[in-house]
């Protein structure tokens, strides 16, 4: 009866890879006679979009980053639609401000504290510094992209990028703020009389509390059923798991502990770094999966309990390098809200794999009983317990090159 448990795990496996979603900043500043936008662009758009390979161990690979990162600025514009009071403006360049901090030797990023060879290209940003000149003040603006729509993170699996854009009225401390998704519409309210001519397309409604909420709530689900980790840790809680209150009770544990190290990244007041987090959070799905298999007595309980406590604060560390970075600059209560919904989010998306699981477990035990409970628990925890090692090794650096997620997936 445990079979239909490894065929439902091998076929949720094209999911369990590293995330899919990059989230980048965008930056809205305005006046009566123009506007001005600056864009993040990591190198991982750049070398994809120009078909470039990267290597941050190898300091040649800098200047050819920085020739394609010029070339890149047509598909920028191309990509990413800007309106005034229903019309459509043309950009203009100012300049492309390259990354702050290059790790140019192998010497440098094996003692790098901060970035890995795959965070060098996710995390190392150019910023395009656009002007889009206004014939009469602003009174609405808005904003549409489809970055990266054409490219495949992995085969069958898209790009999904986002964009956490800040507006500000030149001298004036921010007004508004909100994620721009792929397909999505920001739209901006000016403190400027309305001026939209006749014949000009028509705006929407005014951007609303509930859907500044809602786009993080959306960028929180994306963002869970993106990534293996917490499929495959909430995969290995639920497969130990009986009856509805188990699965409430210890799900309810972890996203309380994700939520506190989510929100107090956010106001930095704890910081761990990556190299840290990410292998803490591939082991805790090994630890979790393998006391499932040989010692099933300490897989329920106040044991499991705690370390499903300890577990959901460090997967909160490796949440919150999601959108904290982004938030630099936010008042206290912006940062509360975007925190808030996007912890909603990914317990939405957390659901949309322990309910299914939850499910199937409960009828399949009470079908095939003990026999099927125990048959689940040791091979469905197996394979998860895989999967978590390969993480695990990929995390430590330990994995032959050609054996990494982005020479398996990506084939760069």
């Amino acid at each position: 009866m445990w079979k239909p448990v490894l065929l439902f795990l091998i076929l949720l496996g094209p999911s369990l890879r590293a995330h899919s979603i990059f989230l980048n900043s965008l930056w809205v500043e305005y006046t009566q006679t123009e506007l001005e936008v600056r864009v993040q662009v990591s190198v991982k758009e750049i070398c994809t979009a120009g078909d470039l390979a990267f290597d941050v161990k190898d300091p040649e690979d800098q200047a050819a980053v920085e020739r394609a990162a010029k070339g890149h600025l047509p598909y920028l514009l191309s990509h990413l639609s800007v309106s005034v009071d229903g019309e459509e403006a043309n950009g203009e360049l100012v300049e492309i401000q390259p990354p702050t901090t290059w790790v140019l030797t192998a010497a440098d990023v094996s003692t790098s504290t901060s970035l890995t060879a795959e965070e060098g290209t996710d995390r190392l940003h150019f910023v395009f510094r656009l002007k889009y000149p206004c014939a009469r003040p602003p009174s609405r603006i808005a904003l549409s992209q489809s970055m990266m729509t054409e490219f495949s993170f992995t085969p069958g699996t898209p790009f999904n990028f986002s964009y956490l854009v800040r507006v500000t009225q030149k001298g004036v401390p921010a007004k508004d703020f909100g994620n721009l998704a792929v397909g999505g519409l920001f739209d901006i309210e000016t403190d400027y009389a309305a001026s939209q001519p006749a014949g000009s397309v028509a705006l929407p409604d005014k951007r609303t509390a509930w859907t500044r909420a809602h786009e993080f709530i959306h960028l929180g689900v994306h963002h869970v059923l993106t990534g293996y980790d917490h499929l495959l840790f909430a995969a290995a809680l639920v497969l130990a798991l009986r009856g509805f209150w188990e699965v409430f009770k210890i799900i309810g544990i972890f996203t309380i502990a994700h939520s506190l190290t989510v929100m107090l990244s956010a106001y930095q007041l704890v910081h761990v770094p990556g190299r840290i987090v990410e292998p803490l959070i591939a082991g805790s799905i090994v630890w979790v999966a393998l006391e499932n298999i040989f010692f099933p007595q300490n897989a329920r309980g106040w044991r499991r309990i705690g370390w499903t406590f300890f577990f959901g604060l460090v997967h909160g560390l490796g949440l919150a390098g999601a959108i904290v970075d982004h938030l630099q600059g936010f008042g206290p209560g912006l940062i509360a809200v975007t925190v808030l919904a996007f912890c909603v989010g990914v317990e939405l998306g957390h659901l949309c794999i322990v309910g299914p699981m939850s499910l199937f477990m409960a009828r399949g035990r009470t079908l095939g009983g003990e026999r099927f409970s125990r048959g689940a628990m040791r091979y469905g925890s197996a394979l998860v317990a895989l999967g978590g090692l390969y993480f695990l090794l990929n995390a430590l650096q330990w994995l032959p090159e050609s054996l990494t997620p982005e020479a398996l997936f990506h084939m760069s």
